[in-house]
């Protein structure tokens, strides 16, 4: 959302809803966004690929329905196939202001498209009637990308001897190894797609398009936007389609309009498009790994946090972060999965005491599943670290324990000894007859409290458990924790 902070200036910021939302999907995640000038359906269209007419809101007049940036996911009700989807994975939808409105600045309209190209793994651009210069014209903020996007936060000199003359189509070549597949939606196309009498498809159109050099007074303005678009979206693609309704009431009336008043020619192309953008999605990611949705969460805050502060948004920045992020979530999940086992090993005694051998053994096997999950979560190379706080995590939590553990089997030791010493007083008024007697009848009083009592008596140590790389539990690698026997307590990452 764009918004007024506390000292009134104007910032973005993230829905706390929607954050809460993102780091509930555990899976992958695809995102599809939509940009265009305002007023041309954007919201419509995505209503229509979520095979529902509610969600995105949409208006017949001439003010914006959009503030910012929106987001919907595909219903499961919705049906749709996803064939390069893995299980599990979920397709996220933004709807984004219209571009150009009155109410907004030319560098919020860039900031806005920024925003959604980082933040996308599929991109539509969403214009009415057809590709001309004037249509290429609209899409020029995409040449102000270069100053408002970086890869790396200081380019190497390599880079630079690369870029050569030409500073911001090199740069546009360089960051569009990272950005999206795009795909142009034209709407109300009204044309034949005719080449020399031959028929073509949308994607022809669109080459053809970009390769024509303009000519006349803003020739090189316009030639520059589309060396821009050619150099920053490798995979691209147009669709066009049909008005979907003859009359022009109906038009006001698509929010809630039944799809019978709709053109056959426009429900055909539609199904088609579906079809083009539902083969084509895929998660989204960053530096070829896929982002679940607290990762998503974590990029967008990164990106957000850049744009706030008048940092130029840069990408490897971003991943740092979301690394570092992930790590410690893998860091704090992994420990609430050690202390789970080793409540589940106090569980099954009423007493919640157990002796020392066993709450030795809990920790290993505990620890062990812990280092598993903590890989499973934790990207980036740098992950060493992050484990080691694992360990120290986990010792502590350990040492937690075995207090409290020491602590319990005092007190149940202690109510086992009261009624045996009242025992004992009684064998000293029965007056025994010998020392034999008395041995024995001690021995009984001491089988009765070894039967009852429990726990670390006398407890040892954990000094001698076996640290990361020595006897006992090893050390975890990354594809997972070595084999463990014998006694010991988790212990920090061998060298």
């Amino acid at each position: 959302a764009w918004a007024k902070d506390e000292t009134g200036k104007d910032k973005w910021s993230l829905c706390d809803d929607a954050l809460t939302y993102l780091r509930s999907l555990e899976g992958p995640v695809c995102v599809l966004s939509i940009v265009g000038t305002y007023r041309t359906g954007k919201s419509f269209l995505l209503n229509q690929l979520r095979n529902c007419q509610d969600g995105f809101n949409i208006g017949p007049t001439i003010d914006p329905c959009t503030r910012g940036i929106w987001m919907w996911d595909i219903p499961p009700s919705a049906d749709i196939q996803l064939p390069q989807m893995p299980p599990g994975s979920h397709v996220l939808m933004l709807d984004t202001e219209g571009l150009s409105s009155p109410q907004c600045s030319e560098t919020y309209d860039v900031q806005l498209f920024s925003l959604a190209l980082l933040l996308s793994s599929f991109f539509i651009y969403n214009s009415v009637g057809q590709i001309d210069e004037g249509a290429i014209d609209k899409l020029s903020l995409v040449v102000e990308l270069t100053k408002h996007i970086r890869l790396y936060a200081q380019p190497s000199q390599g880079q630079k001897q690369r870029r050569g003359g030409d500073e911001t189509t090199a740069t546009a070549s360089e960051l569009g190894q990272y950005f999206p597949a795009f795909l142009w939606v034209v709407r109300d196309f009204a044309l034949q797609l005719m080449e020399d009498g031959k028929e073509i498809t949308s994607q022809r159109y669109l080459e053809k398009v970009l390769a024509t050099q303009a000519t006349g007074r803003h020739a090189e303005a316009i030639n520059q936007t589309k060396r821009c678009i050619t150099n920053f979206f490798r995979e691209r693609d147009c669709y066009c389609l049909r008005r979907p309704v003859v009359e022009e009431d109906h038009l006001q009336q698509m929010a809630t309009l039944n799809p019978d008043f709709f053109r056959p020619e426009y429900l055909e192309q539609l199904e088609q498009l579906k079809q083009i953008i539902y083969s084509r999605l895929q998660p989204k990611q960053v530096t070829g790994r896929p982002l679940n949705g607290h990762m998503f969460a974590e990029l967008a805050h990164s990106y957000v946090a850049a744009i706030n502060e008048g940092v130029v948004p840069t990408i490897s920045t971003a991943w740092e972060s979301v690394v570092a992020a992930e790590c410690r979530r893998a860091v704090q999940v992994a420990l609430a999965q050690f202390e789970q086992g080793l409540a589940a090993a106090f569980s099954e005694h009423p007493s919640r005491v157990i002796e020392a051998d066993a709450l030795h053994k809990a920790a290993r096997e505990s620890i062990q599943e812990a280092i598993r999950i903590f890989h499973t979560i934790a990207v980036g190379e740098q992950t060493g670290a992050f484990e080691g706080d694992v360990f120290k995590g986990a010792h502590m939590l350990l040492d937690t324990q075995i207090a409290a553990n020491a602590s319990r089997s005092t007190d149940l030791c202690g109510g086992v000894l009261v009624p045996l010493a009242k025992a004992l007083h009684a064998m000293q008024e029965e007056k025994l007859t010998s020392i034999d007697a008395l041995s024995v009848e001690v021995e009984a009083l001491v089988q009765r409290f070894l039967a009852d009592a429990r726990g670390p008596l006398p407890l040892p140590g954990h000094d001698d458990f076996p640290q990361g790389g020595g006897p006992g539990l090893g050390t975890p690698n990354r594809h997972g924790p070595a084999g463990a026997t014998g006694q010991g307590s988790p212990g920090p990452p061998g060298t």
